[in-house]
């Protein structure tokens, strides 16, 4: 797992405010990758951790090329 997606942030404890975002990115989309994290590394991640995830997340989806979290799981 690549420590850059969870590392701290400045929007780090901000809750996950309803808000037009790039990508389509729900809770059940945060609990598939907090339940990922937690099993390939043991972190476990707080629900108000879905912005920043979101934010990693949707950084490296624009790197790659993916039009959606769908497209790139």
């Amino acid at each position: 797992m690549n420590a850059a997606l969870v590392s701290r942030s400045p929007d780090e404890g901000a809750s996950a405010p309803e808000r037009r975002t790039e990508f389509s990115y729900g809770s059940a989309d945060f609990e598939r990758v907090r339940t990922l994290i937690y099993r390939k590394a043991g972190i476990s991640l707080h629900a108000r951790k879905q912005a920043m995830v979101y934010s990693r997340l949707s950084r490296r989806l624009r790197d790659l090329g993916h039009g959606s979290f769908a497209q790139a799981g």
